[in-house]
């Protein structure tokens, strides 16, 4: 036992868990594990699109959550929209249920900043921010709802560490493992879908 923890400490974690462990490399460099994340997931979800002369059906008035990776070619920009249900007894935040997403492939950004705009009509949301890095959608009169945000190193590391603690939660519950627990997320689709496979690709150094 000694020996193989120096080994463990010698070849770090990650290399011990495939060469010693059996553990496929995909499941260990993967950020978010598999099962949590299909366990996220509700194929009878309903997803609303704007429709011209409509906004979104919400009578008793949840906050409404969203956010843009901005990109073009080969990694196209990805638009998500989520409402937050009332917090449960002992809470002070609710389940995050997508209602909308969406890749933008090979679209110019002046057709995503309408889409944007659209939304913003449609959905009238609590806070929605976009991926300023690189400025692409400035200048192109994008609705000041639609707040920019650089994505710093902290900044990526802080929300992946709060989409951490929302997937894991929503496995905790499935699997009645949810005392303690806080609030989960819900995504649409399924286990096998585009945006589900984009989840499963992000590694530990992202």
């Amino acid at each position: 036992y000694r020996r193989l923890m120096i080994i463990k400490r010698t070849i770090g974690e990650s290399a011990f868990l495939v060469e010693y462990q059996l553990h496929p490399r995909e499941s260990v460099d993967q950020f978010l594990p598999t099962e949590a994340l299909e366990a996220c997931v509700d194929g009878k979800l309903r997803m609303y699109v704007p429709v011209e002369g409509e906004t979104f059906p919400n009578p008793k008035g949840y906050a409404v959550y969203g956010g843009m990776d901005v990109g073009k070619e080969i990694h196209p920009s990805h638009i998500s929209m989520f409402v937050e249900l009332p917090p449960e007894p002992g809470q002070d935040q609710g389940w995050l249920v997508q209602v909308y997403h969406a890749w933008l492939d090979k679209m110019a950004y002046n057709k995503q900043v309408e889409i944007v705009n659209e939304l913003m009509r449609y959905f009238n949301p609590t806070r929605f921010h976009w991926d300023s890095t690189r400025s692409e959608l400035e200048d192109r009169a994008l609705s000041k709802q639609a707040r920019p945000v650089k994505f710093k190193k902290n900044l990526k590391a802080s929300m992946a560490t709060l989409l951490e603690k929302r997937v894991m939660n929503s496995w905790y519950h499935k699997t009645g493992e949810g005392e303690g627990a806080g609030p989960g997320v819900i995504f649409l689709g399924h286990a096998d879908d585009r945006q589900m496979r984009s989840m499963k690709q992000m590694h530990k150094d992202f």
